[in-house]
């Protein structure tokens, strides 16, 4: 994301964007030293596919499809929310206002925290998570 990059002080990050995305997500990438918070849940058709922010704190992301004229017909997997924040998000303690526990990311999997896992099937779109 070039806004990103033209602002190498950015700590807060509130993004809306609306991208026709057919059956799918688009999916992006966010990449900034300086984040600390991200809101992406007003956006459409908006995946996060991948992060580096080392400095991120807290996001509130949303899964909210968009059908459109530039759909693709054959949507490709998507990456795991989870995943995505582990990797991508090491100092992240909060994800939608739900504070993270302290091994979240170490754990590799949701299943032993009920509360994330709930957020997980309502906001990530992967093919554990997404509703069939």
């Amino acid at each position: 994301m070039q806004v990103v990059a033209a602002a190498p002080a950015l700590r807060t990050l509130r993004l809306e964007i609306w991208s026709p995305s057919g059956n799918g997500l688009q999916s992006y990438v966010i990449r900034s030293p300086t984040l600390e918070h991200v809101d992406v849940s007003q956006c459409r058709g908006f995946y996060l596919g991948e992060l580096s922010t080392p400095r991120l704190r807290s996001i509130v992301v949303s899964r909210q499809p968009m059908s459109g004229p530039l759909s693709d017909s054959a949507p490709r997997p998507l990456a795991c929310l989870q995943h995505v924040l582990s990797t991508g998000a090491p100092s992240l303690d909060t994800l939608n206002d739900y504070r993270l526990p302290a091994s979240w990311a170490a754990d590799g999997s949701a299943d032993n925290h009920a509360a994330l896992e709930s957020i997980l099937n309502t906001v990530c779109a992967c093919a554990t998570h997404k509703p069939t």
